[in-house]
């Protein structure tokens, strides 16, 4: 499997950039450069397709400069030899064509030891044009499917549009050190370009057909221009020292920079005589060379609480680290030199930017603008005010503004955003020992969501005084091996002075005045961190579990880590992607789809009810969505016992399959952790299993067969039951068959297709289309409304969608409604219950405890109050165990009415149990006979 990180093509954006006409006819031709395919693996290998080429050769660079070009006539895989950690390589074919070396192949580039995913700018490092005249167009070109380009610090008269294109005419002189990103939507490339505008006087030189510039590390760059013999010609104190081909190349050092004056210029055959055709350069080569120089911009900008335009320190050289000093708050510099991050504070601060590698360092001094954005001002902050009370009741200042929500967080995870438009006191009624609860207020501002008060704290079970610091950070952090951390803060209220957490991994160290914990850890592994935070009146502590992935297995599946504690939360290494979601699922099902932005830690609020429960990420990747992690479970059995250990394995597959009856069938069984042999009993007669999971086979025997899968790992084994669904006969249309269970879920043939989605209709209306690539099961979550229900596969195929399955259907019965057609009995956050005269739904409860320990649950509906006139009721029921259950107390309380409906919100109590599960019932009460 290829590593994610590595493997950078760039034939596509080639491609399209002639189908669009926007590679002007002096580039090389698609002819010219699709002849051979380079792929590169994990080990930096290069593998070539074609057939033996006698002028063919492997061509190595880095920063611009070609560090090898190597006769690849006989050979189809080639893996550089001198390989530094940090250094970026970009690697393509070339062969001779009519006059000159041309590249052959598309592009290849890798960082050694760096898990990257950007694009790699490969276009010139260095050009020369003439002032006054039009500029040769320059097309930006990059590995790894760019999407959009730009470039800064362009001299007058230049700019760049949005395909990477600079074109224009230069009006000013100079020498212009141009900055240029490729953004491919999961990371961003930067590069630094050497622009020189020249007068184009050649001092002499025959035809001025050439201008040559040089720069601080005795690099030659030269213009555009037509020749069909061109050489570089080298003099050492007036003797020619070297003669060397450059046709293909528009810049070049000598190697051997010593011993004198060295001249440089470019040399043609004219009239049958080779000429001077440019200016000569002249330099003196000192005795210690410094190779590396910094070309970033000295000035940046960002805006107080907003994400910071990543700033790319560019540097000559190959620089292999880099660094900076006196950052604001809230932001840092990662291991390939990007400053990222959310300012904190307001300011101009001077920063020392630096860049190293073997042979030295160097530092430049650039200043960063930190300011308030007027429709952000920082006093949105202190919009409200919170305070608490001992009960632990929150009061907040009057006023309203745009969408105005109270936040709860337990253990700095969100667990609750309620609506605080109309209310001025709210107290969530949770308390568990040792959990801390924080609360604020944000609302919407231009386009997102900020906070708009201060942050109240508390810990029921706590003895601290009120000025006591309260810490509220989540219980596990993520982080890579031998990767730079983005820096942790360790959050409380009540402004410590001081912090302290010991252990902390090795690599990683504490800020202990600003509480920040940052650097790169070098060993794997758990540590557990008591954390801790001081003032004045006292300090508090709380656990803080630091977890150290090893780098997974190659592939977009290890672009994230997950890791699962003790209390069920999920942990993320940072990172964002477009698209990129939390997906649970339940025994083999998926049951939430969450969007995850920002968000490094996540839980599924159901996950109290018996089952196993899996979690991995999604995101959209080369086009379509992929799961981009590992995969963490656990399991949860008896409701009074503890949930599975987290390095449990658990089977992540769907455990409802479909086949055929004597139809060759596949299919591979996954599991979360390190399982080292998967085993099934009661497989259907005809499938086998191998040790890595593999079913396959011809099923002999139709029907239904409950099959025990057996997950084998270091600790011992573990258990679960899977169906096996073996129809009869092939009903399929376009190679999918669907069967419906009896909840209305529908299972499928497996098969994969990029665009294969689930197609859901009631009433002949489509109510729902759902990518179906990756479930195997559905179940329609708005299938408690009456009509009459159809569900089928789609996939595009023959220039547009196809049914590619047979097609299930049920009904759902109609509901009694008012004689005036007014709003039907019940309205929650799954829609109108319109139906359940025998069934149950599962609201959205809200599970709590209160100081007691009691359990209570609250639901917030809307009831017909018509409707519930004429004869009908709703049960509440609660169960420890999912199969006795018996109804619960309940407490209403009427938010709103008016003539037709009520606004309610029930309180339920059932008990003090751990842990419960909540169904509503809608029926009509019985009349008398």
């Amino acid at each position: 499997m290829f590593k994610q990180g590595y493997i950078r093509c760039a034939c596509f954006a080639i491609l399209l950039l002639h189908l669009l006409g926007i590679v002007n006819s002096s580039a090389e031709s698609l002819e010219e450069i699709t002849p051979y395919h380079l792929t590169l693996d994990v080990d930096y290998q290069l593998t070539r397709t074609g057939h033996i080429g006698e002028s063919l050769t492997w061509v190595i660079s880095s920063g611009g400069d070609i560090l090898l070009g190597r006769n690849a006539a006989n050979e189809l895989k080639y893996t550089y030899f001198n390989n530094i950690q940090g250094k970026e390589y970009v690697c393509y074919l070339e062969a001779w064509s009519k006059d000159r070396y041309v590249r052959v192949s598309n592009m290849v580039a890798y960082r050694v030891g760096v898990d990257y995913n950007g694009p790699t700018i490969t276009s010139k490092p260095s050009i020369v044009a003439k002032v006054n005249e039009e500029f040769e167009e320059y097309q930006m070109t990059a590995t790894n499917f760019p999407t959009s380009f730009s470039a800064t610090g362009l001299p007058p008269g230049l700019e760049v549009n949005e395909f990477g294109i600079i074109q224009g005419t230069p009006t000013t002189t100079g020498k212009f050190l141009v900055t240029l990103q490729a953004r491919n939507g999961i990371d961003t490339g930067s590069a630094t370009l050497d622009l020189s505008i020249v007068s184009g006087d050649n001092g002499g030189g025959h035809l001025d057909d050439f201008t040559l510039s040089i720069d601080e590390n005795y690099r030659i760059t030269r213009s555009a221009g037509p020749a069909t013999s061109l050489t570089w010609v080298v003099k050492k104190n007036g003797i020619q020292v070297l003669g060397r081909n450059a046709l293909s190349e528009t810049h070049y050092t000598y190697y051997q920079n010593y011993g004198g004056l060295i001249t440089i210029h470019l040399e043609s055959n004219v009239g049958g005589e080779y000429r001077r055709v440019s200016n000569i350069v002249s330099y003196y080569p000192g005795t210690s060379v410094s190779n590396l120089f910094i070309s970033s911009e000295s000035l940046a900008s960002g805006v107080l609480g907003k994400p910071f335009s990543p700033y790319q320190i560019t540097a000559s050289g190959n620089p292999t680290s880099f660094s900076a000093s006196n950052l604001p708050s809230g932001l840092y510099v990662d291991t390939l030199g990007t400053i990222r991050g959310t300012p904190r504070e307001i300011g101009n601060f001077p920063v020392t930017i630096g860049a190293a590698n073997s042979t030295g360092s160097t530092s430049k001094a650039i200043t960063i603008t930190i300011s308030s954005d007027p429709l952000f001002p920082p006093s949105l902050e202190t919009l409200f005010s919170l305070s608490l009370a001992e009960d632990h009741t929150v009061t907040r200042t009057a006023g309203e503004t745009s969408a105005l929500t109270w936040i709860i967080k337990r253990n700095g995870i969100t667990v609750l955003e309620r609506n605080a438009a109309n209310e001025l006191v709210y107290r969530y009624y949770a308390s568990t020992e040792s959990d801390t609860y924080t609360v604020h207020l944000k609302a919407w501002f231009n386009g997102s969501y900020v906070r708009v008060s201060n942050i109240v704290a508390y810990n029921p079970s706590s003895s601290n005084t009120p000025n006591q610091p309260v810490i509220f950070i989540p219980p596990t952090w993520l982080v890579s091996l031998n990767k730079e951390v983005v820096p942790f803060q360790i959050s409380a209220s009540n402004n410590p002075t001081n912090y302290s957490a010991q252990p902390l991994p090795p690599g990683l160290n504490l800020n202990t005045t600003t509480g920040f914990v940052s650097g790169t850890p070098t060993s794997a592994g758990r540590t557990m961190s008591l954390v801790t935070a001081s003032n004045g009146s006292g300090s508090t502590s709380a656990s803080l579990e630091i977890i150290v992935t090893a780098p997974g297995n190659s592939g977009i599946s290890s672009l994230y880590s997950l890791a699962v504690s003790d209390s069920l939360v999920i942990s993320r290494s940072p990172g964002t992607h477009p698209q990129l979601a939390w997906v649970f699922t339940k025994d083999g099902v998926v049951v939430l789809k969450r969007l995850a932005h920002s968000e490094t830690h996540s839980s599924y609020y159901r996950n109290f009810l018996p089952g196993e429960y899996v979690a991995y990420l999604e995101a959209f990747v080369e086009g379509r969505t992929q799961i981009v992690s590992n995969s963490v479970g656990y399991r949860i059995g008896d409701p009074n016992s503890a949930p599975s250990a987290p390095v449990t394995p658990i089977l992540s597959s769907a455990r409802n399959v479909v086949c055929t009856f004597n139809k060759p069938w596949v299919f591979q069984l996954q599991a979360t952790g390190a399982v080292t042999r998967i085993d099934a009993r009661g497989l259907p007669p005809g499938l086998a299993i191998s040790a890595s999971g593999l079913v396959s086979g011809t099923p002999t025997l139709a029907g239904e067969f409950r099959a025990q899968i057996e997950l084998t790992f270091p600790g011992g084994t573990s258990s679960t039951p899977m169906n096996f669904h073996v129809l009869a006969a092939q009903a399929q249309s376009g190679n999918y068959s669907l069967i419906l269970k009896n909840n209305f879920g529908v299972v499928r043939t497996t098969g994969e297709e990029q665009a294969l989605q689930w197609v859901v209709k009631r009433d002949d209306k489509v109510a729902l289309k759902r990518g179906a690539s990756d479930e195997y099961e559905y179940t329609y979550h708005g299938n408690h409304l009456e009509g009459s229900y159809s569900i089928h596969l789609e996939a595009w195929r023959d220039g547009g969608y196809r049914i590619v399955s047979n097609i299930v259907s049920y009904e759902v019965a109609p509901f009694q409604k008012s004689a005036e057609g007014r709003m039907l009995l019940l309205e929650h956050a799954m829609g109108e219950v319109s139906s359940g005269l025998h069934s149950f739904v599962e609201p959205k409860f809200n599970v709590t405890k209160n100081q007691e320990g009691q359990l209570i649950a609250t639901y917030e509906y809307t009831a017909n109050k018509d409707l519930a006139a004429q004869g009908l009721e709703m049960i509440v029921e609660y169960s420890l165990d999912a199969e006795t259950w018996q109804p619960a107390s309940c407490n209403r309380t009427i938010l709103g009415e008016d003539d037709r409906v009520e606004h309610r919100l029930d309180k339920l109590q059932a008990g003090s149990a751990p842990s419960a599960m909540f169904r509503l019932k809608v029926q009509p009460i019985p009349k008398a006979q």
